[in-house]
């Protein structure tokens, strides 16, 4: 979606067939947005009619104007409704118009330059339906399509590297290079042009080298120098940087990464890593086929990195089902927005900004746990709770009555009619469920993929909707609204936990949607959910895990060994939550010290067997047995030193860093932390950066990462960790009378 000749949008897709198509909407329009209804006089708009409201019930006039200019003046002088709409996805929303299911073309795209000049050396382009094409220039190589070139010293003992789907094309310079790539991408056309950090280093790098000429790269022959994570530089194609990208689907479903450069992520994530450079970048000059095989394997991992949480599937289909520019996918608050605009009941103005100054609210329900191993636990989920309650109380901002039904914190609905809120949490479901059908209907495995990226995408959009109103910056910010939803969750948290305790399972703990009750047996759970149903009907629990042991520490802080899985048994699977193991940029030693000790406490061994082990492991850190990357933790700085009142833990390892190895660590710089002899913390980027400078503090790092780790566990458990004790001292095997 473009911008074209004045209020003209372009949009471009594909039809049934793959062609392109181009739809030209929104000719003759003007910009508009609401104002006041006694204000309107002061926007200098072209045209002004009353009659609106505005969604607080303010008397409204809408305002046409010349140009956006004026309209942006307007915003700024005065308060506005409406007027910070794209106007890409206004003219959506007025035409009607809907963007149809296609396939879209991708390319993967990465490249090589010189650091001193930033001359492009290797462009790799991975189309997604033609394969690979591979451009390079250098010196010593003469002009010309090569279906392999030697290497003289490969990582892993290659003697050459081989062309794929096409030969390499050696160019006579950056020029002819450069213009090539532009020729092939105008050619094929593709609808998504990404990448590891595309945006902000390869595309811009691409078109400063290009200069004006980098207009060819665009189909409507025009380009952006602006670089922003979500920025759209190349117009009329999609540039989504998959580094972002990824970083947000795979936390969400799996926790901390370790890093975000593309070698550390694939390492973790896939098990692969990028072909190691013995001389770096300066493998350009002195080894030029492995130079190419390295820029070659990171195009490789980039679809692969891809697939695993469908970066460019999910964003797409966001941008599909809520049609507005792709920019918008990450913000729930501007896509609510479109949403808002197009659904048919709802004929008020939705605020620019907030009109409620900013009020602390309580959050969702946790229990206060009983720590302590537990055997038979059962997990009761309430489902949708947000969305549940939405509906069974009729919040929403169109519903605020003073005439309505408490919801029991003094805040009341009309519940006579269905609010935006649920008509939208709704439609989603709705979706959802059209998609998941689909998806079991499909008889291809591409097809069901697809539909399964777009329920995933409509699941995460219902998710994310109450959280609107809760957001102090957006203009539908409702302190009320976001209370009740949080409120009305807790209580039907404390229902479950009642009706269960009432039915005899004794409550273990509980929080936000989920209880932990001892249930005998997944037979006894599920006799009971449908009475549990009966009674807190509109409301829907289900019986979602039973686990043979269970391990809660602290608030959030929880493990069980579960056996019962949604109406299958299988075979015992660790369940871990909020405990420290899962984050990925912990030290080694440590994450394998917690496994030992929650492994052996859920598994029952005793309290003589799990000592044991962890005083080996103690003794092996202690002892230096271990290396330094095992005993080393991920840090990463999100802003410049300078910007920290303290520095602690990570940030006082950069500046050691900086202050002792010259290196200059500041806002988004990755390192390895490991704390040195002393107990205090330092940071390098290889291990032999520290050599003959500092000592690692592996006694220091036992304590710290291990013996203070499973101390906690240790004291639930009413378990004697002297003995743990006596491994940090170097007496491992000196028992205490």
């Amino acid at each position: 979606m473009e911008r074209g000749r004045g209020s003209e949008v372009i949009v471009r897709y594909r039809d049934e067939n793959g062609y392109r198509v181009e739809n030209r909407l929104g000719k003759g329009m003007k910009p508009y947005c609401f104002v006041k209804e006694k204000d309107a006089w002061k926007a200098r708009g072209t045209k002004i009619e009353g009659g609106y409201t505005g969604l607080y019930g303010e008397k409204l006039s809408r305002v046409e104007f010349e140009n956006e200019a004026y309209l942006r003046q307007a915003r700024e002088d005065m308060d506005t409704w409406e007027a910070n709409i794209p106007w890409e996805a206004r003219v959506l929303v007025d035409s009607g118009w809907e963007c149809p299911e296609y396939e879209e073309r991708v390319w993967f795209l990465d490249m090589e330059w010189k650091m001193d000049s930033g001359e492009i050396t290797i462009v790799v382009v991975r189309d997604s339906l033609d394969g690979e094409f591979v451009w390079f220039t250098h010196p010593d190589v003469e002009p010309g399509k090569y279906t392999s070139l030697p290497c003289k010293e490969h990582p892993y003992g290659q003697k050459e590297v081989v062309s794929g789907d096409r030969p390499f094309k050696c160019m006579a310079n950056e020029a002819e290079m450069l213009n090539d790539v532009a020729r092939l991408m105008r050619g094929h056309d593709p609808d998504i042009i990404t990448g590891w950090n595309v945006v902000n280093a390869d595309v811009q790098q691409l078109l400063k080298r290009m200069g004006s000429a980098a207009n060819k790269l665009s189909p409507m022959g025009r380009v952006r120098w602006d670089f922003k994570d979500w920025a759209q530089p190349i117009v009329g194609r999609k540039v989504l940087d998959l580094m972002v990208g990824f970083k947000k689907l795979w936390t969400i479903k799996n926790g901390q990464l370790p890093g975000m450069s593309l070698d550390a992520v694939s390492q973790f994530c896939l098990g692969e890593q990028k072909v190691p450079l013995k001389d770096g970048h300066d493998t350009y000059y002195t080894d030029i086929g492995t130079y190419l095989d390295y820029a070659r394997q990171d195009v490789a991992l980039l679809p692969r990195l891809n697939d695993l949480v469908d970066v460019l599937g999910y964003h797409t289909a966001l941008q599909r089902i809520v049609g507005c520019p792709l920019r918008m996918t990450p913000f729930i608050t501007r896509m609510f927005s479109i949403l808002c605009l197009r659904d048919e009941d709802f004929d008020l103005r939705i605020p620019s900004s907030p009109k409620f100054e900013k009020e602390d609210y309580q959050g969702a329900d946790i229990m206060d746990p009983e720590p302590g191993v537990y055997s038979n636990i059962g997990i009761f989920d309430v489902r949708a709770m947000y969305h549940s309650n939405v509906a069974k109380y009729g919040i929403c901002w169109t519903t605020l009555s003073e005439d309505g039904e408490d919801c029991g914190n003094g805040i009341k609905f009309d519940r006579s009619k269905k609010g935006l809120l649920c008509r939208q949490m709704d439609k989603m479901t709705d979706l959802r469920n059209e998609y998941k059908s689909k998806m079991k209907a499909a008889e291809t495995p591409d097809l069901r993929r697809r539909y399964d990226v777009l329920q995933n995408a409509t699941k995460h959009l219902v998710a994310s909707m109450y959280g609107v109103a809760g957001d102090s910056k957006f203009g539908m910010y409702h302190p009320n609204i976001a209370a009740a939803i949080t409120y009305t969750s807790r209580q039907t948290l404390g229902e479950l936990r009642d009706h269960a305790e009432d039915l005899g399972f004794k409550v273990r703990y509980g929080h936000t949607d989920s209880i932990m009750a001892e249930v005998p047996s997944p037979e006894q759970g599920l006799a009971a959910l449908a009475e549990i149903n009966r009674r807190m009907s509109p409301i829907v629990t289900e019986f979602e895990k039973w686990s043979s042991r269970f391990l809660v520490l602290a608030k959030n802080r929880y493990c069980g060994l579960v056996e019962w899985t949604d109406g299958d048994f299988h075979e015992p699977e660790r369940y871990v939550k909020g405990i420290e193991m899962k984050q990925s940029r912990l030290p080694r030693a440590m994450k394998n010290a917690m496994g030992l000790v929650i492994d052996g406490i859920l598994s029952g061994q005793t309290e003589a067997e799990v000592t044991e082990d962890l005083r080996s492991l103690i003794d092996d850190v202690v002892n230096k047995r271990m290396s330094v990357r095992d005993v080393s933790m991920r840090g990463k700085l999100t802003n410049d030193l300078s910007r920290y009142a303290v520095l602690s833990e990570a940030r006082a390892a950069a500046k050691w860093a900086n202050d002792n190895l010259g290196k200059g660590y500041g806002k988004g710089d990755y390192f390895d932390v490991v704390l040195d002899s002393q107990g205090n913390y330092i940071a390098f980027d290889e291990p032999s950066d520290i050599e003959g400078i500092a000592e690692v503090g592996y006694q220091h790092i036992a304590r710290k990462f291990v013996y203070e780790k499973v101390r906690p566990y240790y004291e639930v458990m009413g378990w004697n960790y002297m003995p743990l004790e006596n491994a940090l001292s170097g007496v491992g095997d000196l028992n205490w009378l």
